[in-house]
Parts: structure tokens; sequence; C-alpha cells
């Protein structure tokens, strides 16, 4: 997944849950799964575990 990519993909989970807050008035009953797969994606981007598009000139 690209550094963009995982920034979008962050973004629609957090507004998917937010949105849902709202909606219901409460966290959603599949909260924790959501909070993990941001979590991951959080530490991936922290730790720069992600794929670099236009690289293959870095050398030059």
């Amino acid at each position: 997944m690209t550094l963009d990519e995982s920034v979008y993909r962050l973004s629609e989970l957090a507004c998917g849950m937010e949105m849902d807050v709202y909606r219901l008035g409460r966290m959603p009953d599949d909260y924790k799964p959501r909070l993990q797969q941001i979590r991951r994606i959080c530490n991936k981007l922290l730790i720069g575990e992600y794929e670099v598009e236009g690289t293959d000139d870095a050398d030059d």
C-alpha cells in the first residue's frame, strides 16, 4: 500500500466511524476491529512501512 493509499484508507475508516457515531449516538458494535485497522495503518506509517512511487531514479 502506498503512502497516499494509507492516508486515504485512514480517512475513510475514521470518517465512517464518525458518521456511525452521529447516526447511532454511540460507538458502533464493530468499533474494536475498525480501531485495530486504524492502529495498524498508523503503526505502518510511523515505522515507514509503505511503498513509495517513483523511486526508480532516486540514485541519479
